[in-house]
């Protein structure tokens, strides 16, 4: 098994699309994976956690916020994504509960290898 970590996997896509590819590694990107999972937070939570990454308080930010907010905007909503994808992974608590719902899907995920493994054999 392989994990990928893509945060943008939806809107390659859609900007490859944009551009007039109907073919091609791009505009094909998601079925180049075997399930997707999406990881949602509403946009306020996004916007804070990225901005105290950036910077703790002052201008620098309220410059990162506004960075924060002018990308999600360019993003697809996690609404559809979340509609395109094979799980989803709500990020609203703490790290535990994160924790907690990751490990519920890698199990879920594993068993399917395990099957699919047996059933190769």
């Amino acid at each position: 098994m392989a994990v990928v970590e893509s945060a943008l996997i939806f809107e390659v896509e859609r900007d490859a699309r944009a551009r007039g590819e109907s073919e091609g590694v791009l505009a094909d990107w998601r079925r180049r994976f075997d399930h997707i999972i999406v990881m949602t937070a509403p946009d306020e939570v996004k916007v804070a956690r990225y901005a105290a990454r950036i910077a703790a308080s002052g201008p620098a930010r309220n410059a990162a916020e506004r960075d924060a907010r002018v990308r999600l905007a360019r993003q697809i909503p996690d609404a559809e994504k979340a509609a395109r994808a094979d799980f989803v992974i709500e990020n609203t608590g703490d790290l535990a509960a994160l924790r907690t719902r990751v490990d519920a899907v890698w199990q879920n995920l594993r068993a399917e290898s395990e099957r699919n493994n047996r059933s190769s054999s």
